[in-house]
């Protein structure tokens, strides 16, 4: 098992940005899983020794203008297989989480509890997300999402 990591500006062939549209919906950034894959995202990560139930994701979303999103904004987690019809919701976490801590500070173990304590996905240990499925990051708010100049990074844990 070792850890990937998977950023905005990975393989179009795992990721996929599209441009949200104001206060719908819609689907921002889609990974798929690698042939030969499974991925697991951590609904439980260690913080300076201690576990929390929780996810880590790094998010810094942008409009046009080069500011960031409104706070109200929601990201929401689905899963998708390629024969699902629709996708599977797993939560909805207020972009505030997020909003007012830079990419360095979103690294920083003090602000990384931060993160995971408010992030938890409802589910034991995570995602497995097998080959060829699909995280799909959804943002509802207000402003639209200008994926030039927005970041985001998910680490997983690749199971094979």
């Amino acid at each position: 098992m070792r850890k990937t990591s998977i950023t905005s500006q990975s393989s179009p062939s795992v990721v996929s940005l599209s441009a949200t549209i104001a206060n719908v919906a819609t689907p921002y950034a889609r990974i798929t899983v690698p042939r030969g894959a499974t991925y697991r995202l951590h609904n439980r990560n260690e913080v300076r020794g201690v576990r929390m139930n929780g996810t880590y994701v790094i998010l810094d979303l942008r409009t046009g203008a080069g500011d960031k999103i409104s706070g109200a904004s929601r990201v929401l987690f689905f899963t998708r297989g390629p024969a699902d019809e629709f996708p599977k919701f797993h939560r909805a976490i207020p972009y505030s989480v997020w909003r007012d801590l830079s990419t360095t500070d979103q690294r920083n173990e003090d602000f990384k509890a931060t993160i995971i304590s408010q992030t938890d996905l409802n589910t034991d240990l995570g995602l497995e997300i097998p080959e060829g499925h699909q995280l799909l990051i959804q943002v509802e708010g207000p402003d639209v999402v200008d994926t030039t100049k927005s970041f985001f990074q998910v680490d997983f844990e690749e199971l094979n």
